[in-house]
């Protein structure tokens, strides 16, 4: 039997479980990039990275609609100090590693990272409000970056959830 969608229905925001793609990141310490999708922990990058990138490639092209993304206990940039972060998700339909391909930017903000507290308030960002959902993208990647006057930190990240559009 096939289910056709209600027709004038929208289609609705769904969690993409963890264990659906598969993962890429610099994200390496701690739990590691797999980890965090599973819900095992927090993940950093080792040393002064540039970039913290986190994602998923997908089976199948993905409209994805809604990033949600958690510090990790260290905080976003691994730091007492805090800094500026810049958060991007990222799009591409030619990547085969997370790595190489072409790359288009979904969404972009900057915020100061709250100060360090210990890990006892970890800091989420939900990024759906202005996400560029008009596209289906075989892999999605969250950018971390960070402006550090005093040098460079790692990047902590416990926990990523994309929402893709589904009718079911």
């Amino acid at each position: 039997m096939v289910f056709m969608p209600l027709v004038g229905m929208p289609p609705a925001l769904k969690l993409v479980p963890g264990s659906v793609g598969a993962p890429f990141g610099n994200f390496t310490q701690g739990v590691g990039v797999a980890g965090v999708f599973a819900g095992q922990g927090s993940a950093s990058t080792t040393g002064w990275p540039g970039v913290g990138r986190i994602g998923k490639i997908w089976p199948s092209r993905q409209v994805v609609g809604r990033v949600r993304a958690t510090s990790g206990l260290i905080d976003w940039d691994g730091a007492s100090q805090g800094a500026d972060i810049t958060l991007r998700v990222k799009g591409s339909n030619d990547t085969t590693d997370g790595i190489n391909g072409t790359w288009t930017t979904l969404y972009t903000t900057t915020f100061a990272d709250p100060p360090y507290d210990g890990g006892i308030t970890p800091d989420t960002r939900d990024m759906l409000s202005g996400l560029d959902a008009s596209t289906a993208y075989l892999a999605h990647v969250l950018e971390v970056t960070g402006t550090y006057p005093w040098g460079g930190q790692d990047y902590g990240v416990s926990g990523i959830e994309f929402y893709a559009y589904s009718w079911i």
